[in-house]
């Protein structure tokens, strides 16, 4: 089965996440997401980036409205990051952003955060 890395902030997409997972699934991928990852001695950061780089083949990344947690010591979001192992892999990315019209609970929109991953992304 082909790995394929599912990138999004989590409380905020988890349907959105839970469907492409079953898309993957139905598809005959593997669905590697951090939700079926269990616990782990190694911190999140690296090792989310260490899967992305080392054991993934494509990576899709589900975008909305939050920037996503940046852990201390850190200057990037883990969502960020991820993206970014992709592009350093020369990992295909496939991206799915939030249209932002679509309405959208309030209390998980983090504008800034997302707003400079947008720019740094061109999309």
């Amino acid at each position: 089965m082909i790995p394929v890395f599912v990138s999004s902030t989590f409380l905020d997409l988890k349907n959105h996440r839970e469907a492409v997972c079953d898309a993957l699934r139905q598809g005959g991928f593997l669905d590697v997401a951090m939700e079926h990852m269990g616990a782990r001695d190694e911190r999140p950061y690296e090792e989310c980036l260490r899967i992305v780089k080392e054991e993934s083949q494509y990576f899709i990344g589900i975008y909305a409205h939050r920037y996503g947690y940046i852990p201390d010591g850190h200057k990037i979001s883990i969502t960020e990051a991820e993206y970014k192992a992709a592009g350093e892999a020369d990992i295909k990315r496939l991206i799915y952003i939030v249209d932002p019209n679509m309405p959208w609970v309030p209390s998980p929109i983090e504008r800034i955060g997302f707003i400079r991953f947008l720019k740094y992304t061109g999309v």
